[in-house]
């Protein structure tokens, strides 16, 4: 459908908000729910990475739409209410916004909203280990949060991120377990993975997606199991992580 207007402006706040455009808005939020359930179903780690990126490239579409057409309405430009042009245009907006998000956005504001731990065995522990392992960890960061959580990025900048309650509830040996677990998932990458999953903390549909115990979790387990030599203080982490 286009629309033509005499106006020396061509946007008008009824076709913006026009009921084939909620249609619009509607088919891609029950897109974006779809592509939630497909990722309940799937096991495979890096076919929900993707998912999940279209999950999100679902929900940033119709505020890509939104913007494009009031911009091509304001410069009286042949897109404005033309849905094939708007969708051409919006789609590679929503894609980069996903991407961009995840791969900028989200680590920027876990570091500002992180202080860097000074703790100096953590930081003599993740040195030591990264550099056996050939990899680079920035930082060790402390994030205020009561839960015990631990994660990393392996994006822009590199690193790992404690909440405070982990250190409350872990003893010395849990704790460098979970930093094994962490940069076993830096070496391997896969905590592209985890970053992804703290992006469906953003959706409106975050409940129902749902993120269980992944082989590339077995993985990091086995590592730090390796590197102690027992299984016994990861084991111990995770069942005091689990009861939060």
């Amino acid at each position: 459908m286009v629309v033509n207007f005499s106006s020396p402006t061509c946007f008008a706040e009824s076709t913006i908000a026009s009921p084939d455009m909620f249609l619009i808005y509607a088919l891609f939020l029950s897109l974006a729910f779809i592509s939630v359930i497909a990722i309940r179903k799937t096991s495979m780690s890096k076919a929900r990475i993707g998912l999940i990126y279209l999950h999100l490239a679902f929900l940033f579409m119709p505020l890509a739409f939104l913007s494009t057409n009031t911009a091509c309405g304001l410069m009286c430009s042949s897109c404005h209410n033309n849905m094939p042009l708007l969708f051409l245009y919006s789609l590679p907006i929503a894609v980069l916004g996903a991407a961009f998000f995840g791969f900028v956005g989200i680590p920027a504001f876990y570091a500002m909203s992180s202080k860097r731990i000074k703790t100096r065995w953590i930081n003599d522990f993740v040195k030591k280990h990264s550099e056996l392992m050939s990899i680079k960890v920035r930082d060790v960061r402390l994030l205020n949060k009561a839960s015990p959580v631990a994660f990393s990025f392996r994006s822009l900048r590199s690193g790992i991120f404690l909440s405070v309650g982990m250190f409350d509830v872990l003893n010395k040996k849990e704790i460098e377990a979970v930093l094994l677990h962490e940069l076993a998932h830096i070496k391997r990458m896969s905590s592209v993975g985890k970053v992804s999953q703290k992006l469906m903390l953003f959706s409106p549909f975050y409940k129902i997606a749902s993120f269980g115990h992944s082989r590339e979790e077995e993985i990091a387990d086995e590592f730090a199991i390796q590197a102690q030599g027992t299984s016994m203080h990861i084991k111990n982490a995770r069942k005091k992580f689990d009861a939060f």
